[in-house]
């Protein structure tokens, strides 16, 4: 179950709080997939990364999601392979902590839930 200090209300609270890294399943320069856990309740979240790169202006866009997993869901990514395709099928209908940084914008960080619309960064 997760605490207030890696799921609070306040989503910007949630994202400045530094969850432990477990595993890194997927570890490219534009996408990268990590199994971590919040230190203090020990609860297990997916966080995926994408970057994806502007040539036209130089300034990258970035999108990170995270969302809980139980142990065994950790587990089974853990064992691979870990697609897209998977990763949006167990993060659509959960809360997820979304923070998107457009390319010409600010950061925006919020709680999110339905369906997810995860994308390999380039």
């Amino acid at each position: 179950m997760s605490c207030e200090k890696c799921a609070p209300d306040d989503p910007v609270a949630a994202y400045a709080w530094s969850l432990d890294v477990r595993t890194v399943l997927v570890d490219d320069s534009h996408f990268i997939v990590s199994v971590r856990t919040c230190p203090a309740c020990r609860q297990v979240y997916v966080r995926v990364f994408a970057e994806f790169v502007d040539f036209a202006n130089g300034e990258d866009a970035q999108h990170i999601d995270q969302f809980a997993v139980t142990e065994a869901e950790a587990a089974a990514l853990e064992r691979g392979p870990v697609g897209v395709a998977e990763l949006t099928a167990l993060a659509s209908g959960r809360r997820r902590l979304v923070s998107d940084w457009p390319s010409d914008a600010g950061r925006r960080v919020c709680w999110a839930d339905g369906p997810a619309w995860l994308r390999e960064g380039h």
